[in-house]
Formats: structure tokens, C-alpha cells, sequence
């Protein structure tokens, strides 16, 4: 399973998906790093804040992307908690800026 596309950057940066705290709230669960979280109705009720799952609280790495997902089980469709985006300061994205 790969969520993710690949990020040509020397320091990709790792991010919480925009789309979390309203996907986690739709759908009431989230996996991170092969520990699942199921929320009460009660918690869904307020909003769910991505300070919660903020990638630096859990030490996610390059490699813990692929295990870090929110489940819709009506369906089955997996959606990635965390992206890898470009830094925007190494040498290759630098480049990929420059205006030819």
C-alpha cells in the first residue's frame, strides 16, 4: 500500500493531510503506526483538532506514512493522515522554482 507520491526534495517536509480533521470526524477512526483510534460520538461532536495528530507528537518519519491512514469501512478506501511536501530551500527545489 502506497498513499503517497513521491517527493523529489532533499528535506521533504511531513505535514497533516489538510483533509484529516474533517475525514477522522466524517468517519471516526484513524491508524497511526499500526495503533488504531476510534472515536466516541461524543468526541466526533466537537471538532477534532490536527494539533492532535501533529507529526512531530509522534515522531512520524519518511517511512511511517504508509502506516499512518484514516479508514472509511463502508468502503474500505484509505485516505493518508500525513503528506510529504517539498521544503522549497534545498538545491533541486530551488531548481524546480527557476522560470525558464
Amino acid at each position: 500500500m502506497h498513499l503517497v507520491m513521491q517527493v523529489k526534495c532533499l528535506h521533504p517536509q511531513i505535514i497533516v493531510n489538510p483533509l484529516a480533521a474533517e475525514l477522522i470526524s466524517r468517519f471516526g477512526n484513524y491508524t497511526i503506526k499500526g495503533c488504531e483510534c476510534n472515536l466516541s460520538r461524543r468526541s466526533i461532536l466537537y471538532d477534532f483538532k490536527t494539533s492532535f495528530i501533529h507529526p512531530k507528537k509522534f515522531k512520524i518519519q519518511r517511512e511511517d506514512i504508509d502506516s499512518c491512514f484514516i479508514t472509511d469501512r463502508s468502503t474500505g478506501e484509505l485516505y493518508p493522515v500525513y503528506l510529504e511536501v517539498p521544503c522549497g530551500h534545498c538545491d533541486i527545489c530551488k531548481q524546480s522554482f527557476k522560470i525558464i
